[in-house]
């Protein structure tokens, strides 16, 4: 990918990030449309006395939903939601910190670096710097065996440590969080929760009975309840045929006669000549370990793809998908006819955390592995970290809100 195409992804992505923004900034403001974006106000019954009468101001985009998702504190988010919202915002805080510090070392010293070398034949032109390739901006620019890769060696070590620096922080920090919101809400049956694997069970009782009368009897003070999970028909298998697998494999190694080892490379084990089974696969070893090998050189050039995938699936998704919604307000508008009373019970939708968690940090992960390989993704990145703390909040205090259902996320984060 050259310069030029990508000014113009990024021109057009920017062009549809301000046309969802827009929309969502008039579409928020219309009364039908508040089961879509303030389902927080429908739950409490607070949006009903706007449904009345003509207002020309909802018709005008306007900005001040930004200003009002950034000046709450911490503390009002934990109060207005819950501790995985903290959490969940505190990644993209800690992003924010890791690729800001990534992007003055990245852009400022390693993108000249790479800029300057000649491994791909690339004259050192500004004049021609929208037909330049992105891959002269890359590491793959630098020349092989020039002292200048020193410099994005200690680039990486320095990086390296101040991000483990960071995660040390944010782990305190959350900790710290994580405390005070236990020690100063009523406790949750979840928070005693544990598992227990293989119960022995008596005979004449099942697993439930014995388990019941082992903490009846040995902690009656603290026992409430449990529950029994058993194995599936598909995960039982799956063991199975592992333990039968392994079990080939140890008998394969310890065959002394080769022709015991030995098999036809045909179909089915009965045409082609005979080869060692352990050497087949000894060999298909190998040529996994060079094909290893030769992504892990070619990693540096799939970093034009990425740049733009950032821009595409980051940055437009990030405002259709999270913050204009257009899923469920497609959804909302062909249910409407059909809706029910409005006293109708209304659930309010959770963040799926599921879902958002592994969207982010596998952007967090393209930073870090690109940090140092292609060093242009950085900014990209930025921006996407800006926009997700913004929307996110918003999301947080006017919008949606958590289940137990990833009430522990943070601990298993």
């Amino acid at each position: 990918m050259i310069v030029w195409a990508l000014l113009t992804s990024v021109g057009i992505n920017l062009g549809l990030c301000l046309l969802f923004f827009t929309l969502y900034s008039v579409l928020r403001k219309q009364p039908s449309n508040l089961e879509v974006y303030a389902p927080r106000l429908v739950a409490a019954k607070e949006g009903s006395e706007q449904k009345n009468g003509f207002n020309f101001e909802r018709l005008l985009p306007t900005a001040g939903w930004v200003k009002r998702a950034w000046q709450p504190s911490e503390d009002e988010l934990l109060s207005v939601s819950s501790l995985d919202a903290v959490v969940f915002i505190r990644i993209f805080i800690f992003s924010l910190r890791v690729f800001g510090f990534a992007g003055i070392v990245g852009v400022l010293i390693l993108l000249p670096i790479n800029y300057l070398g000649n491994q791909l034949d690339v004259d050192f032109d500004f004049s021609d710097l929208p037909n330049k390739s992105l891959d002269s901006f890359s590491i793959s620019n630098v020349n092989d065996g020039s002292k200048w890769l020193w410099v994005h060696f200690c680039a990486v070590y320095i990086f390296s440590g101040v991000v483990c620096y960071l995660l040390h922080y944010e782990y305190g920090y959350i900790s710290s969080k994580r405390y005070a919101h236990y020690y100063s809400s009523k406790p949750q049956p979840h928070q005693f929760t544990i598992l227990v694997r293989g119960i022995p069970v008596s005979s004449g009782s099942s697993c439930s009975e014995t388990v019941e009368r082992f903490f009846t009897e040995y902690y009656p003070s603290t026992y409430l309840s449990h529950a029994v999970v058993r194995r599936t028909n598909e995960l039982q298998r799956l063991t199975s045929d592992a333990e039968k697998l392994y079990r080939r494999l140890v008998h394969l190694k310890s065959e002394t006669k080769p022709q015991q080892r030995s098999r036809r490379d045909g179909f089915c084990g009965l045409f082609g000549r005979k080869v060692d089974v352990l050497d087949q696969y000894g060999k298909k070893l190998e040529n996994l370990e060079d094909n290893v090998r030769m992504e892990q050189l070619s990693v540096a050039g799939k970093a034009s793809f990425f740049i733009a995938y950032v821009v595409t699936s980051g940055w437009t998704s990030l405002l259709s998908s999270e913050l204009f919604r257009l899923l469920p307000l497609i959804s909302s508008i062909i249910k409407r006819p059909f809706s029910g009373k409005d006293d109708d019970e209304f659930e309010v939708p959770s963040i799926p955390y599921h879902s958002d968690i592994p969207k982010v940090l596998f952007f967090g992960l393209l930073g870090i592995t690109y940090f140092f390989l292609a060093p242009l993704i950085l900014p990209f990145l930025l921006v996407y970290c800006c926009l997700g703390y913004i929307i996110y909040r918003n999301q947080c205090f006017k919008e949606q809100t958590e289940t137990p259902k990833y009430r522990l996320y943070h601990e298993k984060l």
